[in-house]
């Protein structure tokens, strides 16, 4: 599925973007986290602890995929278990050396199984990422427009997916997921 998508609005109470030392201290078992090096010459140097606004996920496993834009300032997080196993991506965004969420990707045929953030790639650019769903389990077979794919198989077979999402603007939504073919 393409999903286009837009910098989240503002909730209205401050979540934190990034983690800080003292949030490292928080114990959430399995939720996951990236670490962010830079290079000066020959020295690496961590440039950032990253963490989702929703830290206190437990078994998220958070950071399970990472993709990174060719100019290293956009940043897609897998997190295939968070929420009943549904999956979500996370993108960040760079600047200077301040990361920041920017939003929360999800599939809109997602259900609890499904594995979204397993694998990612990411554009060059960062404006398009593909995130598979290796058990994503709709007996629809090829590319499928948004807010499609809800028919299950009746056996529950996880024949997986790949989500397209694509930044647009200010605009964030699915728009196609590729299956493959059913066998016979």
């Amino acid at each position: 599925m393409v999903i286009h998508w837009r910098r989240a609005p503002s909730p209205k109470k401050a979540r934190p973007r990034a983690s800080t030392a003292t949030s490292r201290t928080k114990r959430a078992d399995g939720s996951g986290a990236v670490y962010i090096f830079t290079r000066s010459g020959s020295t690496w140097a961590q440039q950032a602890y990253v963490k989702p606004w929703n830290t206190t996920v437990r078994g998220g496993l958070f950071g399970y995929s990472v993709g990174l834009s060719g100019n290293g300032d956009t940043m897609a997080v897998g997190t295939y278990d968070e929420d009943r196993g549904k999956g979500a991506v996370y993108i960040f965004t760079r600047t200077g050396s301040t990361w920041a969420q920017q939003n929360r990707l999800t599939a809109s045929n997602a259900e609890p199984g499904d594995s979204l953030g397993c694998s990612i790639a990411i554009s060059d650019d960062g404006n398009t990422v593909v995130a598979g769903a290796f058990d994503e389990d709709s007996i629809l077979r090829g590319i499928q427009p948004p807010n499609e794919g809800s028919n299950d198989a009746a056996s529950d077979v996880s024949t997986g997916a790949a989500y397209v999402f694509v930044r647009n603007g200010s605009l964030g939504r699915n728009r196609h997921s590729s299956r493959p073919p059913t066998r016979a």
